[in-house]
C-alpha cells in the first residue's frame, strides 16, 4: 500500500526511526521493519514483523481460551475478526500494537496470577507502536496504583513512573508534531455525537458496514460488557474500564485540544479487550444459565464477522 511504502522508504529502509514528523511513522514498527529488510526487501520480509505477530496472536488466543468450557467456539470471535486480521499482513503499527494490548491483557487475566510488570512493558511496546494506545498503558497504571505499590519497592515504581512519564511526554509530543496545521490531514475534522455513539466509538465503522442489523448487533455487543459488569470478576472489571474510558477519551481529548478526531483505524488495537470481555460475557452466561447452549449465539455470530 502507499502507507507502507512510504513508512518504508522513509523511516525503515534509512534507519529514521525517530522521524515522527507525519503519522506515517509508527517507531516500533519502523524499526523491526528495517531488521527485517536487512535480510531481504520483499513484500514478505518487509510485511514479516506484522505476520509474526499475527500468528502469535493467535496461538495466545487459543491458550487464553483453553481453560475456558467451549474454548474453541471463544477463540473463534478473536481469530475470525476480518479487519484485525487484515492488519497483521500489512506493514503498519495497527497489528503489532493489537497483539501487544492482547498479550498484556493476557498475563493480566492469568488465573492465579498477579503479575504486573509485563503487562506494563508490554503496554509499553504498544504505544511505541501507536501512539493512541498510551491511553490504555495510563490507565492501567492508575488504576493498579494501590497494587504496585503494596508489591513491587520503591525502585520499580520509581522506574515504572520515569517510564509512564517518558512515554507520555513522547505520545503527547507526538500527537501534535502529526497535526499540526503545516501538515497533512491526520484525522476526522467533524464527527457527531450520534456518530460516535451509535458507531461505538468507531469500532462499528471499522467494517464499513452501512446494514441496520448489522451495526445494530455490533451495538448490542459492545454494551453487553456493561450489562453484565457486576458479574465479572474483578480484573475483567478493571479491562473493561481501562477499555472504554481509553476509547472515549481518544475522542473527548481532541475535542478539548482542538484537534482532529481520530481515524478509525486508531481504535484497532483496542478490538482484542473488547473482545476479551465480549467472550466473557458469553461465559457468564452460560454460567447463569446452564441450560444456554452457546453455539446458538457463537455460530451466528461468527457468520456475522
Amino acid at each position: 500500500t502507499t502507507d507502507e511504502a512510504y513508512t518504508f522508504l522513509n523511516y525503515s529502509y534509512t534507519n529514521d526511526y525517530f522521524n515522527i514528523g507525519l503519522a506515517n511513522n509508527h517507531i516500533l514498527n519502523s524499526f523491526l521493519v528495517s531488521k527485517f529488510a536487512a535480510i531481504n526487501t520483499t513484500v514478505l520480509f518487509i510485511r514479516l514483523p506484522n505476520l509474526i505477530c499475527g500468528f502469535l496472536y493467535v496461538f495466545f488466543v487459543m491458550r487464553f481460551s483453553l481453560h475456558k468450557q467451549y474454548y474453541l467456539l471463544l477463540s473463534l470471535p478473536f481469530v475470525l475478526n476480518p479487519y484485525l486480521i487484515d492488519y497483521f499482513t500489512l506493514s503498519r503499527g495497527y497489528g503489532i500494537s493489537a497483539f501487544l494490548i492482547f498479550l498484556a491483557c493476557y498475563f493480566y487475566l492469568k488465573p492465579g496470577v498477579s503479575d504486573f510488570v509485563k503487562p506494563i512493558l508490554l503496554l509499553s511496546l504498544s504505544t511505541l507502536s501507536m501512539h493512541t494506545t498510551i491511553l490504555f498503558l495510563i490507565l492501567f497504571c492508575l488504576l493498579h496504583l494501590n497494587e504496585l505499590w503494596v508489591k513491587y519497592s520503591k525502585i520499580v515504581l520509581f522506574l515504572s513512573s520515569s517510564l509512564l512519564s517518558i512515554l507520555s511526554i513522547l505520545n503527547i509530543f507526538i500527537l501534535f508534531n502529526i497535526t499540526e496545521e503545516s501538515k497533512p490531514l491526520y484525522g476526522v475534522e467533524s464527527l457527531s455525537l450520534l456518530d460516535v455513539l451509535l458507531g461505538s466509538f468507531g469500532l462499528n465503522g471499522l467494517y464499513g458496514n452501512k446494514n441496520l442489523y448489522f451495526n445494530l448487533i455490533l451495538n448490542v455487543l459492545f454494551i453487553s460488557p456493561l450489562v453484565f459488569y457486576k458479574k465479572m470478576g474483578i480484573k475483567y472489571k478493571k479491562i473493561l474500564i481501562i477499555s472504554y474510558s481509553s476509547i472515549i477519551l481518544m475522542f473527548v481529548i481532541p475535542l478539548f485540544l482542538g484537534k482532529p478526531f481520530p481515524l478509525l483505524r486508531t481504535v484497532l488495537p483496542f478490538i482484542p479487550p473488547f473482545l476479551i470481555l465480549i467472550t466473557e460475557v458469553f461465559t457468564i452466561l452460560k454460567r447463569e444459565y446452564i441450560n444456554l447452549n452457546l453455539n446458538m449465539l457463537f455460530i451466528p455470530l461468527v457468520f456475522i464477522f
